[in-house]
């Protein structure tokens, strides 16, 4: 019993850094979108996102990637959300 407690404390600690870096991200997410506001560029930009992805799921397994792609279409919904 005693490990599943230290495990869970383990995935706790990296669930708050999870979430500290997706607030970085989605800051960040929101002066690109001022950027692109005064370049008159559009929100949406599909070669981008295509780039992450790929970036993120090189090398990595089947599940690994999947999971990885679905939850960066969720980051990008949001960015996108908050750079419109």
């Amino acid at each position: 019993m005693e490990d599943l407690k230290i495990l869970r404390d383990k995935t706790d600690k990296i669930d708050d850094e999870i979430v500290t870096l997706l607030l970085k991200r989605m800051a960040c997410s929101k002066a690109i979108g001022e950027v692109k506001k005064s370049l008159s560029v559009p929100v949406t930009d599909l070669k981008r996102e295509d780039e992450i992805i790929n970036r993120l799921t090189l090398n990595k397994k089947e599940s690994e990637a999947e999971l990885i792609k679905d939850v960066y279409k969720l980051i990008f919904a949001y960015s996108k959300s908050l750079q419109k």
